[in-house]
């Protein structure tokens, strides 16, 4: 019994190696999250220059907002 439960805690696929993955996609996931906050208020606020939306921009291709959407 204590090798099964040494096993599952500290082997290949054990709960202690799971848990560090997990921390680090944690981690990493709220980084990824704060940089695109600041991307967005940085968006919102006008700070980046962005091309016009003309009938020849691709779907998804960030442009700049009309002048009546910043704050």
């Amino acid at each position: 019994m204590a090798g099964v439960t040494i096993h599952f805690t500290l082997g290949e696929n054990g709960i202690l190696k799971n848990a560090g993955i997990a921390g680090n996609k944690y981690k990493q996931a709220g980084e990824n999250e704060a940089n695109l906050l600041d991307e967005i208020d940085a968006y919102m606020n006008g700070e980046y220059n962005y091309p016009e939306n003309i009938p020849q921009t691709n779907a998804g291709e960030r442009v700049a907002m009309p002048e009546g959407w910043y704050r």
